[in-house]
């Protein structure tokens, strides 16, 4: 996937474009427009059409390779320790509890079709989420492959767009800058490790998916867990 990319003629105006398209995609997920969770996922598409074309943005979303599902878990596991660690040492460095994950309230106040609604919908939020990082970290190692060598044009584009994913979580997350740069954003490098592994986007999105639904199960597990006791 990487290495097609770096044949792939970047469109300038593409880039130009591409801002406004990830702002309105942003802003529509987050202030809950109609059908929020679609936004993110149409106009985070769009960003990678114009900066690409059509054929790449299909071939970026191909069917994962055979044989990476493997890898894809061992990506999720590694990613929940790394952010626990981060959360761990965050709460030891800073001395303070880490945000509470708005979510959870989301998930926990609504009725039982809400729990249903939320859990159909929102793996579409999260292949968003996945698509704006994309938009960013392939543009970023695009050029940086043809000044550094693949293996570390791919990290140093995986960092960049981690802190820029970490970015869009600050104002949920009450602007603590720990919580969204490290435990949310640097903590995410492994699902760029499964676009690579799984040769498409999707290794990703599924990666991301795993992860933010078994913390979902985990958070209604626990609230239910509490009313019992």
């Amino acid at each position: 996937m990487f290495e097609e990319i770096e044949q792939r003629k970047l469109s300038t105006l593409g880039l130009i474009i591409s801002p406004f398209l990830l702002i309105i995609g942003f802003i529509g997920r987050t202030q809950r427009w109609p059908i929020a969770w679609l936004w993110l996922v149409v106009f985070s598409s769009a960003a990678l059409i114009v900066q690409f074309g059509p054929e790449a943005y299909r071939r970026l979303l191909k069917p994962i390779r055979k044989g990476s599902w493997k890898a894809i878990l061992i990506f999720v596991i590694l990613s929940m320790f790394l952010s626990l660690a981060a959360a761990k040492f965050g709460s030891f460095l800073f001395q303070s509890p880490e945000a509470e994950n708005p979510v959870a309230q989301i998930i926990i106040n609504s009725d039982f079709f809400g729990k249903v609604y939320f859990f159909l919908t929102t793996w579409i939020s999260l292949a968003g989420e996945e698509l704006i990082t994309a938009a960013i970290a392939l543009p970023v190692y695009y050029y940086l492959a043809k000044k550094l060598e693949g293996n570390h044009a791919f990290i140093l584009s995986s960092i960049i767009s981690a802190l820029f994913f970490g970015m869009l979580h600050l104002h949920t997350y009450s602007w603590n800058w720990y919580q969204c740069l490290v435990v949310i954003g640097l903590t995410r490098i492994p699902f760029n490790y499964a676009w690579k592994k799984a040769d498409s986007l999707w290794g990703g999105i599924i990666c991301h998916t795993i992860y933010d639904y078994l913390l979902f199960l985990i958070l209604l597990l626990n609230h239910v867990l509490s009313g019992i006791g």
